[in-house]
């Protein structure tokens, strides 16, 4: 999967967590920190990503990254006020998406979700979910191809994510408007 479905998935799950008095700037910092986790294992690090693909894309190798923060979150979240607790779970959901999300692509690898267990892959090929060929430049028509393929499919996901959202706000503040009458 390219950046743009993993992106448009991670903005979508930060819909459903934000809190309702969030200003602009939380929202902006939250929408891009789930982009950034539900792309994490892809990130260019030495040693990950793309570089080492059955260890990036391991669920066992993410989970020991997770949780750990996961729990420092919790932590703080319990002495300082930082977070919600919704925040945080959606941040390690988040995050877990990608794996089901590079599992659908009909490239016949799979995802080496289970390394170092086994060398089995999950693989839950969609076939109008293709590569990207990176022998071509990114703006090639394949490879456009690609993006445009993954925004049909997933910005209807962050527009009913969006809609939700303000329907949920709207319903919130009419019972608000309600009580103080």
């Amino acid at each position: 999967m390219t950046f743009i479905g993993h992106s448009l998935v991670g903005a979508s799950l930060a819909q459903a967590t934000i809190p309702a008095g969030a200003s602009w700037k939380q929202w902006a910092f939250i929408v891009n920190l789930y982009v950034l986790l539900a792309f994490f294992p892809d990130l260019p690090f030495p040693g990950w990503g793309h570089f080492r693909y059955d260890f990036s894309h391991s669920l066992f190798v993410n989970l020991a990254l997770i949780i750990p923060l996961t729990l420092l979150g919790c932590y703080y979240r319990s002495r300082k006020d930082v977070a919600s607790y919704p925040l945080l779970l959606g941040a390690a959901v988040a995050w877990l998406t990608h794996f089901p999300l590079d599992a659908m692509y009909n490239h016949g690898r799979g995802v080496a979700i289970y390394w170092p267990f086994s060398e089995a892959a999950l693989n839950l090929p969609l076939p109008w979910f293709a590569t990207l060929d990176m022998s071509q430049p990114l703006t090639s028509a394949y490879n456009a191809r690609v993006f445009l393929v993954e925004a049909v499919f997933y910005l209807p996901v962050l527009a009913a994510a969006m809609l939700m959202r303000h329907l949920w706000l709207r319903r919130k503040s009419l019972q608000g408007l309600q009580r103080e009458e």
